[in-house]
């Protein structure tokens, strides 16, 4: 389930402090999912549809079209650890999610879009 060589102690307080996400829980992650994510088994997503279209544009800014990957969950079991965030955070940190279990998530869809083209359907949908 997680990743074997991260340490024992930091293992312990992620899953400590896990939280489950509800059935049908939208996730947002901007830019093509890295390959690392399966081996790693460790996931950084965004609940906020303007922090994925940000983070997919930072990602590829010299290329014609960005990607938004629209993640679901489809159980009650997947569990997440919320970013904490203080008075100093960004805004655009503050609704960032990272998963820690996700056999029990689904790619819903994959987004391109065209730098100059619309977005609008990504946070419609």
């Amino acid at each position: 389930m997680f990743n074997a060589e991260m340490p024992e102690i930091l293992k312990y307080e992620l899953m400590r402090h896990t939280q489950r996400l509800p059935k049908g829980q939208v996730l947002l992650v901007g830019g093509k999912l890295p390959l690392s994510v399966r081996r790693e088994k460790l996931l950084i997503t965004t609940l906020n549809p303007f922090k994925a279209i940000v983070d997919a544009l930072t990602v590829a800014p010299l290329v014609n079209s960005h990607v938004i990957n629209i993640i679901t969950a489809n159980s009650d079991k997947v569990k997440a650890f919320a970013v904490k965030h203080n008075k100093y955070t960004s805004d655009g940190a503050r609704n960032e999610v990272m998963i820690l279990d996700f056999n029990h998530l689904i790619l819903t869809k994959e987004e391109t879009h065209k730098n100059n083209a619309p977005i609008r359907t990504v946070i419609s949908d």
